[in-house]
């Protein structure tokens, strides 16, 4: 099964996955995320900093508290490059950041100075690998 989350910025969502009865559901409010466990089983988390991932409807990337290797799919998406991460200590440093309009070149700056990193590019394929290789 996917991983399924919904953030809530407003109202509520009921969330249940399709062949389950709808005992089985939760109800999402504004300001919390809801997921979808491996066995379908619905959770409902509060107190999280929401707009991590709400901030995309208003033109930013939010990054809060992630590894590097779980933030690649989104930097991927949102400036679409492919990201290589060549060191399995540098995918597993955290990430906290915020780019609204930045370009790929500036966003992979600020990245690999705050995580002692350096890239490298060829066309939209990125390598990021510590700055002392």
């Amino acid at each position: 099964l996917p991983q399924i989350e919904v953030a809530v910025a407003e109202g509520a969502v009921s969330l249940r996955r399709d062949s389950v009865a709808a005992t089985d559901s939760a109800i999402v409010r504004a300001g919390e995320l809801g997921r979808l466990t491996e066995s379908g089983m619905p959770v409902v988390e509060s107190n999280l900093p929401i707009e991590r991932w709400t901030a995309w409807t208003g033109g930013s990337l939010v990054l809060e508290g992630l590894t590097l290797a779980e933030a690649v799919p989104q930097l991927e998406r949102w400036y679409d490059a492919t990201i290589t991460v060549a060191d399995a200590q540098l995918a597993n440093r955290r990430v906290s950041a915020r780019f609204n309009h930045e370009t790929l070149p500036q966003m992979l700056d600020a990245l690999t100075l705050a995580l002692g990193a350096r890239w490298q590019q060829s066309g939209r394929s990125i390598t990021l690998v510590p700055a002392d290789r």
